[in-house]
């Protein structure tokens, strides 16, 4: 994936660029930093085979999208941040990974996280400057998404948002909004701690 990786880096992307990946594991951590243009770029498990990597990092990229699908990321902490590009993470499996993520907009579809003690957590850096609500990050749950042996599903702070256009199943794991943070949920209710 780096290899392919690398031959995008410091390019303008325009349009839709797929990078397929092969069934099984890369001993690597992506690293989606500083694209730019009017595309998109799309990482998608090949056919019916799912890659697996450690971790991923993506920073300070102003794409119209960034897109992975169908693949397995384990050990580590991804974060996102400081992205003007929406961010679309679809049937990943997090497996002892969690997202620490801000000034970002990110839609999670049909997910599973799994032995992490938080698996999200949405705050701001130094202020407002971002896609959220008040300028400053968004989490979008939508579909199902599970979480199975995990503490706090998700934790919102300082003027980020959660949306939820499906209640996760959260297994005993919290939703937890601290001083600033806004939790939206227009299809049902939740138990807030």
């Amino acid at each position: 994936m780096k290899k392919a990786l690398s031959l995008i880096s410091g390019k303008m992307i325009n349009s839709t660029v797929t990078i397929y990946v092969m069934d099984g594991t890369y001993d690597e951590s992506l690293n989606l930093v500083g694209l730019s243009g009017s595309g998109k770029l799309r990482i998608l498990g090949y056919s019916l085979g799912r890659g697996s990597f450690k971790s991923c990092r993506i920073d300070n990229n102003m794409l119209r999208a960034i897109e992975i699908h169908n693949m397995d990321i384990g050990s580590g902490t991804m974060y996102v941040r400081e992205n003007l590009c929406y961010i679309n993470f679809y049937d990943i499996n997090f497996s002892g990974t969690s997202i620490s993520m801000s000034t970002s907009s990110i839609m999670i579809s049909d997910c599973s996280f799994s032995n992490v003690t938080k698996a999200i957590s949405a705050y701001p850096i130094g202020g407002a400057g971002g896609m959220g609500y008040d300028e400053v990050g968004k989490i979008i749950l939508k579909d199902t998404n599970t979480f199975t042996n995990v503490s706090t599903a998700v934790s919102v702070s300082g003027g980020c948002m959660l949306i939820q256009s499906t209640l996760p199943t959260l297994n005993g794991a919290k939703i937890v909004k601290s001083e600033g943070g806004m939790i939206i949920n227009p299809n049902g209710t939740f138990s807030e701690n």
